[in-house]
């Protein structure tokens, strides 16, 4: 297995999609494949659309951008750029590209290719555009220089180059942009090519023989991505030796992963992750709109129980900043923690000391910890009075019942939030976004966020009230 690439990108990706800050367990991989059971496919592998959940996990080891981050670190490090240099003002990113860079059909990365592959991305308006947002042009300055030029100065900009991946430029030209062939084909840079996809069955990847980084010492020549939705049988591949990783959020976390990273031929591997655990609270319509009410339910959960739900791979966090992510976090602030008392008081304040008081929660069905989440909650409401009704739905029907004020529930777990890019001002605004009504270009309607955050290696949940709304499209990391 490439260490430099697949190896790192693995861990990277299996500890985004846990939602903790936990890998698959692994086990010693066969010679020359590496088998990872996954428990859905993307719905395409377009670079412009698709860079999240899923899509990701194919399209990492495909496509890379101009930078990238350095390892687990919010730092960024030169990629198909190999260095860059901002404008004194804040407005323009200059970047020199690597030569002798080869995309999967041969060609060869240049500043002409860079601006067709940002353009498109940008005009798709999809997944990597939401980087693109302050984007005016992109300039080719020379043939291996080009020019991004914003509408006023962006951070983001910057930070989230290595979430637009650059294509090759070949069916860019198509008359729908290299839609269709991108939607099951790819043309990037990276250590893997897509060979196969078998709908519904498996995604196989070939190493890439002319990867600029080279392959110099142990590597899979090829890697198998299993569609395997039930998680038992993700298990019983793993312990049975026929899958090598798999995605253990997919198997939950109702046993300790220490149970089966001991039986043979496992190992765990633990990595650090920037994840933000959240319950949100629906703040624009019943009791909920009173920020007494949120308070209170906030200072009643229980985040010692919360780090149990995670089999104590968590720790209580002291902001929606996830633990050493950036200088912007402050190490100094207290962590949350439960204060029943003060939760009474805020309770009598809001009107509904010893009055009935029910409130809805609704969680993704195929979340373990969501529900457990839930159950906390509904434990630690008790002994408030207040009475809590769970109810576990599909994903897209938990989206659709969201999308609406009027069908909007009081409560709804959202376990994994993950940073877009290093900019902690984007995340927090996700955290703290006034609500606005749904619309199609976001993800979730009228409705108010309150925060579990995470420490980079073990996430943290914790409920804090504040006002959330629709937000740009979701991405993962």
């Amino acid at each position: 297995m490439r260490r430099e690439t697949l190896g790192s990108r693995w861990v990277a990706t299996l500890a985004v999609l846990v939602g903790l800050a936990l890998a698959g367990p692994v086990a010693a991989a066969p010679a020359g494949t590496v088998t990872f059971a996954i428990p859905s496919e993307p719905p395409t592998v377009d670079p412009a659309i698709e860079v999240a959940g899923p899509g990701y996990r194919v399209l990492f080891q495909l496509y890379e951008g101009l930078l990238e981050y350095r390892g687990t670190t919010a730092e960024l490090a030169p990629a198909l750029a190999q260095s860059w240099r901002v404008a004194p003002d804040g407005t323009s990113i200059e970047l020199k590209l690597r030569p002798n860079v080869k995309f999967h059909d041969g060609s060869t990365l240049d500043a002409e290719t860079v601006k067709a592959s940002i353009d498109r991305t940008k005009a798709v308006n999809r997944g990597g555009a939401f980087f693109l947002t302050t984007l005016k042009e992109v300039q080719v300055v020379d043939p291996m220089t080009v020019r991004l030029v914003a509408t006023q100065p962006s951070v983001s900009l910057l930070y989230g180059l290595p979430k637009v991946f650059i294509t090759g430029k070949a069916h860019l030209a198509d008359a729908d942009r290299g839609a269709a062939f991108l939607a099951t084909g790819g043309n990037g840079t990276g250590p893997y090519r897509l060979t196969r996809w078998e709908k519904g069955q498996q995604i196989v990847l070939d190493h890439f023989a002319d990867y600029w980084r080279g392959w110099s010492g142990n590597h899979a020549a090829q890697v198998i991505q299993r569609v395997v939705p039930a998680a038992g049988t993700q298990q019983l591949l793993l312990e049975r030796g026929d899958a090598h990783l798999v995605v253990l959020a997919s198997i939950g976390i109702t046993q300790d992963p220490k149970e089966l990273a001991a039986k043979p031929g496992v190992k765990m591997v633990d990595t650090p992750a920037f994840r933000v655990t959240v319950i949100s609270m629906n703040t624009q319509k019943g009791p909920l709109k009173d920020v007494r009410l949120r308070k209170a339910l906030q200072a009643a959960f229980d985040y010692e129980g919360m780090v149990q739900v995670y089999k104590g791979y968590a720790e209580i966090p002291n902001s929606p900043i996830p633990k050493g992510f950036t200088a912007a976090y402050e190490p100094s602030l207290p962590p949350f923690k439960r204060d029943v008392a003060l939760a009474k008081r805020l309770l009598g304040e809001a009107g509904y000391q010893g009055k009935p008081l029910t409130l809805s929660f609704i969680y993704t069905e195929t979340e373990p910890q969501a529900r457990l989440a839930g159950l906390l909650m509904q434990q630690s409401l008790q002994e408030l009075g207040i009475t809590l009704n769970l109810e576990g739905k599909p994903f897209a029907t938990l989206a659709a019942q969201m999308a609406t004020l009027e069908s909007a529930p009081d409560i709804q777990a959202t376990l994994t939030m993950t940073p877009r890019s290093a900019d902690p001002g984007e995340l927090s605004g996700r955290s703290i976004s006034a609500a606005t009504p749904a619309s199609p270009s976001t993800t979730r309607g009228t409705r108010a966020r309150t925060w579990t955050a995470s420490s980079p290696r073990r996430t943290a949940p914790s409920t804090t009230p504040s006002a959330w709304g629709s937000t740009a499209r979701s991405r993962g990391s």
